[in-house]
């Protein structure tokens, strides 16, 4: 436990023990019979600091005295500015520096609180130590009460990398902004990470699929959404039903037309390797995952002329359905692309460097 933690508690165990006891306790600070004393020696401390020429380590000592003494009566805006002082005089009491960062925080100056804070996830992140998920967390609050939307990104970042919750995987990816042909991968992150949370969270991944010509994946999502107990309920139950039935029959369809043998035939002639990524990842939403891998593959080495980048996500992708770690990985390191598949690639590394959730077996 950190010594402002240590105040802390101090200050609220004396008002226990005084309630427990029938009497009333002090708010903060010392016992009543121990105030007058403390407090003198804090004015004897200000009264060092007031004099010119007191040596640099007697001022350090008093700082470090007031700081914590304003701590400990919860006056976190002076405990601030002493413990600012503190530091300026080059003081290296690590815990100094943590009460000054707690009480920034706690004094809601939040743009001095953010600096501190992020100074304090570099330096952990750079030491190879977990930044402290409460650090974290303070760190988002700031960021959310400055409307920095850059910062509060970055932040859940890191919680989703170091501290992995499906709350802060909510929060991101309701967030992330990418172009619109990457949408459904991150929809599919979504749906591996238990954050599609409502009707419409479902239902606006089926169209979109559909919309993207993968009427099997609408069906599929549509299908998680009644497994999870999200559709089919309420008053909107007959219309999800009757959207799951459309779905089942457009991917009936849609089967036949993928596995024919001259839709296989078109796509290896096309001088583009983008019909056969294509089909190749449709088929696997319809469940022929070997089949549908060797395609993709196909495609990737023939060549991909416009979105080479999108393609080789969507196969790493696959290899995270089926359960392969290690090949998604090396896919997903590959791809590149910023403000596009490069982005997104990232998170679904994240994912699978997240051992909260684990890959989804074989599908």
């Amino acid at each position: 436990m950190t010594r402002p933690a240590r105040l802390l508690l101090a200050a609220t165990t004396l008002a226990v023990v005084g309630i427990a006891n029938g009497r009333a306790a002090p708010a903060d600070g010392p016992p009543a019979d121990r105030r007058p004393a403390a407090e003198a020696a804090l004015v004897q401390d200000e009264r060092l600091l007031a004099s010119p020429g007191a040596p640099v380590a007697d001022q350090r000592a008093a700082l470090k005295r007031l700081a914590e003494g304003s701590f400990s009566r919860k006056d976190f805006g002076r405990a601030a500015d002493f413990a600012t002082r503190y530091v300026k005089l080059n003081g290296g009491d690590p815990e100094v520096r943590d009460l000054l960062t707690v009480s920034l925080f706690r004094a809601k100056r939040y743009d001095d609180a953010a600096r501190a804070l992020q100074t304090e996830v570099y330096g952990s992140e750079k030491a190879g130590q977990v930044p402290s998920e409460e650090r974290l967390r303070w760190l988002l609050e700031c960021y959310e009460q400055l409307n920095d939307r850059i910062g509060a990104k970055w932040v859940l970042e890191r919680l989703v990398v170091h501290h992995p919750r499906r709350e802060y995987w909510g929060r991101l990816l309701v967030n992330v902004d990418v172009a619109e042909r990457l949408t459904l991968d991150v929809q599919r992150l979504r749906l591996l990470t238990g954050t599609l949370s409502t009707p419409d969270d479902y239902l606006n991944m089926a169209a979109r699929a559909q919309r993207d010509a993968l009427p099997a994946e609408a069906r599929n999502v549509l299908e998680a959404g009644f497994t999870a107990g999200v559709l089919g309920m309420g008053a909107d139950a007959a219309r999800h039903r009757q959207l799951r039935d459309q779905a089942v029959k457009l991917a009936r369809d849609d089967l036949q037309r993928a596995t024919a043998s001259d839709t296989e035939a078109r796509a290896r002639a096309d001088s583009d390797g983008l019909p056969l990524v294509d089909l190749g990842f449709s088929l696997v939403t319809h469940g022929q995952a070997a089949r549908g891998m060797a395609l993709m593959d196909a495609g990737l080495k023939k060549g991909v002329k416009t979105i080479p980048q999108d393609s080789k996500l969507r196969l790493a992708i696959v290899h995270v359905w089926q359960g392969q770690r290690a090949k998604a990985l090396e896919l997903l390191r590959s791809v590149s692309g910023r403000h596009g598949a490069g982005d997104v690639a990232r998170l679904w590394e994240w994912y699978l460097l997240n051992p909260e959730m684990p890959p989804p077996g074989p599908r």
